[in-house]
């Protein structure tokens, strides 16, 4: 594996700049530490690698992909699905995107890696799909990427952009997708603009009013907002859906500590 780095600098010459979906550069943000930079070829190799049993033993590689002790976190290396004798690994972080497929059956490997959120987990199955052959959907155009702009100029312009989209363009936009939401929504958190993305997960709550980690991502907002209550009955109202793996009564936890109710 010879273009693969540890926490390179800025200007290293294998190193990936993030993109918006306007083609402006992001700025540089510092990562956690020990960050690995890899291109596609050398993923490959390693997967690879394991895929011959160069690396580790068939029967070790087993083990990591059913990790009775990862459970909830799919195994040690991505999801595996059994049925299918299919890996899945995927990650985000910030603009940069990432899946590779790994189908031991068909000897197929699929890796995707962007650096403008270019919906590679779509776009992943769906080649999976055509190569072997069975039926496959064009993904819908992102909602997200369609009202980012609004929303980041003016918040209460994107709601009237998203439902007049929605009213006459609800078979070109993903708008079953809840994800498209919550991330622009998360966009705006980071960005600092709390209120305009309590708007968003709002929204999003109202079109997806079954969708636990939604609201948790709404507590979240009214959160950093120091909107304490509206926060705790979001966190509620995530559990009662089915909660967050746990999250949700850790963030109660912490809000009761912070008002001392």
């Amino acid at each position: 594996m010879t273009n693969s780095v540890f926490e390179p600098k800025p200007g290293y010459k294998n190193r990936t700049s993030c993109y918006d979906i306007e083609n402006v550069r992001c700025p540089e943000l510092k990562f956690i530490s020990g960050w690995l930079w890899v291109d596609i070829n050398d993923l490959y190799k390693w997967i690879d690698g394991l895929n011959s049993n160069r690396l580790i033993s068939k029967a070790s590689l087993q083990t990591l992909l059913n990790n009775p002790y990862a459970i909830d976190e799919g195994g040690s290396l991505g999801r595996y699905f059994e049925k299918e004798n299919l890996q899945r690994h995927n990650g985000v972080s910030y603009k940069f995107e990432s899946i590779f497929l790994n189908d031991f059956t068909n000897n197929i490997t699929i890796i995707l890696l962007s650096n403008n959120l270019n919906r590679v987990w779509d776009l992943g199955h769906i080649i999976h799909n055509v190569m072997l052959g069975k039926e496959y959907e064009i993904p819908k155009k992102s909602i997200y990427q369609a009202i980012r702009k609004e929303f980041l100029n003016d918040v209460n312009k994107g709601v009237q952009t998203y439902y007049l989209l929605k009213e006459n363009s609800k078979n070109e936009y993903s708008f079953e997708n809840p994800g498209e939401l919550n991330k622009l929504g998360y966009e705006l958190l980071r960005l600092g603009k709390i209120n305009e993305s309590i708007t968003v997960f709002k929204l999003a709550t109202n079109e997806f009013p079954k969708d636990a980690n939604l609201f948790d991502s709404l507590g979240e907002a009214y959160l950093n907002g120091k909107q304490y209550d509206s926060a705790l009955e979001s966190y509620k109202k995530a559990i009662s859906l089915g909660g967050t793996n746990g999250n949700a009564e850790k963030m109660i936890e912490k809000i009761e500590k912070i008002t001392g109710k």
